[in-house]
């Protein structure tokens, strides 16, 4: 799971203040954690999500004609020695956006 990595990210606008991302599914992921900063090195995330989906449409605090930066990543969860559960997570994957 640490050499998998998120290919085909896509941020599109089609509509004011709403933000459409998706990426191409990873094999033995449970899930993907989404963020969305205005900083480039997300030091502010103005959202962050855990989803199963491999397709996210972002409405909440997205502002017209303004430059979003979004990082996607899988993750895993597996058992380790004494039976508790750990999740192992894959390297981010960025995009740069400008909403409409």
């Amino acid at each position: 799971m640490k050499q998998a990595k998120i290919t085909k990210l896509k941020a599109k606008s089609k509509a004011k203040k709403k933000i459409t991302v998706t990426w191409k599914k990873v094999k033995k992921a449970k899930g993907y954690q989404v963020q969305i900063s205005e900083k480039k090195k997300f030091k502010k995330i103005i959202f962050e999500k855990f989803t199963t989906k491999n397709k996210l449409t972002i409405k909440k605090k997205i502002k017209s004609k303004k430059i979003y930066y979004v990082r996607v990543r899988a993750f895993a969860t597996y058992k380790d020695k004494n039976g508790k559960a750990q999740k192992v997570y894959s390297k981010w994957r960025s995009e740069e956006h400008t909403s409409e």
